[in-house]
Parts: C-alpha cells; sequence; structure tokens
C-alpha cells in the first residue's frame, strides 16, 4: 500500500504502510486508520475526483490562546504528598485539548493554543446548552477534563484551583454526559487520599501525578511551584533522522549549540505508522547514559505534531545516576 506526503507545493515523498501485500479489504482498513489518526491529529479530509479521492491537509490556524504548562518539581514526592496545601491529579497520556464553547459554537486547541478541528465526539457538548470552557487532554475519543474556566459570563482563571475542581465536579454530575467519551481525570485532596491514588495509579502503569496549590490561580506561562508534574518515567520529544529496516528509527536531539546528536534508535509497533524523518515523536525511556547520551530501554508512543524541531533539546534527558 503505497502513499505520498510532503508540505504543500514541495516535492513529495514515497512510503509503503504495509510492508507486505494485502487484498483490498486489507488496504481499505489500513486506510481508514491512517485518515482517522491525521483527522485526530488536527488534519482536515478534502475529497477531490479523478486519482486522488482524499487529501489530508493540515488544518490552518484561525485562532490562537495562550495555556498554563506545568513544571518539573524540585520537591521529594513523599513531601509534596504529605503537603495539604497541594490537591493530586492523574497526569493523562495524551494530547492537550482545551475546549471553548461559545454562542453555539465549538473550539479545540492543541498544546500550542492553536485551533485544531474537533473531533465528532466532540460536538456532543453543544447538547449541554451553555457557554463553558474546559481544559482536558484527549486520548483516542475520549476527552479527560482536568479543570473549568468559564461558565456563561463567569471567568473562573482568577478563581482558586480547589474552588475551580469542586464546580467542575458539580457542573459535570449535572450534565450527565457519555462517559465513553468524557470524563473527569481522577483527583486526590488530602494525605491519605492522594497516598491512596498514587499507589493505584503506579499499580496500573500511568504516566504521572499533577499537584496543584489549592488556591493558585490559573495563570498562562509555565508554573514554577502552583502547578507541578511528577512522571513515573520520562518521556521526552525526538526528532526521527533515519528510518531503518526492521521497523526502527534512528532518533536525535539538540545540544546547546542546535547541533543534532544521536539519541539512539526506537522500535515502531507492527500497528502504528512508521514515521519519516524529520518528523517529531514522542518516546518513553527508562534513563539516559550520561556518556553516549544514548536512550535506554525506549518505548515509541506517537508522532507529535504540536512540538516543534526545536523543542527536541537534550536538557530534556533524565541521565542515569552514577
Amino acid at each position: 500500500m503505497q502513499y505520498q506526503n510532503g508540505p504543500r507545493g514541495g516535492t513529495l515523498q514515497t512510503g509503503f504502510k504495509c510492508p507486505a501485500p494485502v487484498d483490498l479489504e486489507g488496504a481499505n482498513k489500513k486506510f481508514e486508520q491512517v485518515v482517522k489518526a491525521k483527522k485526530s491529529d488536527g488534519y482536515l479530509q478534502v475529497n477531490h475526483g479523478g486519482s486522488a479521492p482524499v487529501v489530508i491537509a493540515p488544518a490552518l490556524q484561525e485562532e490562537s490562546i495562550d495555556l498554563l504548562l506545568l513544571g518539573d518539581t524540585t520537591t521529594s514526592l513523599n513531601d509534596i504528598i504529605e503537603d495539604d496545601s497541594y490537591l493530586m491529579q492523574e497526569k493523562k497520556d495524551g494530547e492537550r485539548r482545551p475546549i471553548y464553547i461559545d454562542n453555539g459554537h465549538l473550539k479545540a486547541f492543541n498544546k500550542k493554543g492553536m485551533t485544531v478541528p474537533g473531533c465528532g465526539f466532540l460536538n456532543s457538548l453543544l447538547e449541554i446548552g451553555m457557554d463553558v470552557e474546559f481544559d482536558a487532554e484527549i486520548i483516542g475519543d475520549t476527552l479527560h477534563i482536568f479543570d473549568l474556566l468559564k461558565v456563561e459570563d463567569t471567568d473562573l482563571r482568577n478563581t482558586p484551583v480547589l474552588d475551580r475542581y469542586n464546580k467542575l465536579e458539580t457542573l459535570f454530575k449535572s450534565l450527565q454526559l457519555d462517559k465513553a467519551n468524557f470524563r473527569l481525570v481522577r483527583t486526590a485532596i488530602g494525605k491519605g487520599a492522594k497516598r491512596a491514588l498514587l499507589q493505584l495509579l503506579i499499580n496500573e502503569g500511568a504516566e504521572g501525578v499533577v499537584f496543584k496549590q489549592l488556591n493558585a490561580r490559573y495563570t498562562t506561562g509555565r508554573s514554577k511551584k502552583d502547578y507541578l508534574k511528577v512522571k513515573f518515567v520520562s518521556e521526552a520529544s525526538f526528532i526521527v533522522t533515519k528510518v531503518n529496516n526492521k521497523r526502527s528509527v534512528g532518533v536525535s536531539l539538540l545540544d546547546e549549540n542546535g547541533k543534532e546528536v544521536p539519541a539512539g534508535n526506537v522500535t515502531i509497533p507492527v500497528n502504528r505508522e512508521i514515521p519519516q524523518e524529520g518528523q517529531v515523536i514522542e518516546i518513553q525511556y527508562l534513563y539516559a547514559f550520561p556518556a553516549s547520551g544514548i536512550i535506554f530501554q525506549p518505548v515509541f508512543k506517537s508522532i507529535r505534531t504540536d512540538v516543534e524541531r526545536n523543542e527536541c533539546v537534550t536538557s530534556q534527558l533524565k541521565f542515569k545516576a552514577e
């Protein structure tokens, strides 16, 4: 199954989605998977006649917003668990997807704060019949909501975290949304509840947790103390610099001088699209070796369309303790 991709007006690169020949049914199934994956990444489907029935074109930015970004904690996990001034939420392993509903219109945004097409199921939020702004992450066909920023004419960004969460919980219960598509991120308040949720998430193999100061307001930019993340495993964004044989790719990062330095190889699962050179991908890993910068036990997570090449820097890495 052959495909071509590339920038608009530029030279197209040719590749194959299936390593071996498949029948028509298999090709159609793979085709639908690719279209669905691209649309979930913020691409639009454009139908044409002739020999090119479908073109997946990147959505054009119509509007942008400023987002709050999590900081990395320098406090020990035990100390912050014991600190009753923080609540704790599960850190979802998805893509940032704030949702704004205004006057019957839905707008979805990505990590960069740029508008992206809303997946079909998101449009059911229009049935709630009110103006509302959520902050959330999307995984497949499920929106995981973790914050409430506005209800009708009341902007809640200057409202403390605890009050915002209580309002979110009350509103969510009243909306009776489809639980398959919409869920509240699991949240714990108090030492005992935080320890219980932490152990549950570790047992489930979750990505990590987020701590929020109970009295913190929603401010844009990178937080240094009010909104902190702790990952159970390390994860970083890498540049694909080589497509190897047998479903693996070589990856690199940019050093302090902007020079590409190799970071190793990662295997791509058989049910996932093989990334192309130049694309940015997310990789989970245990640690990186200090001498070489090569990552240990890498696991491919996803192709990232919301992360720029210049963000793939060596300073992301967590190194093995000496």
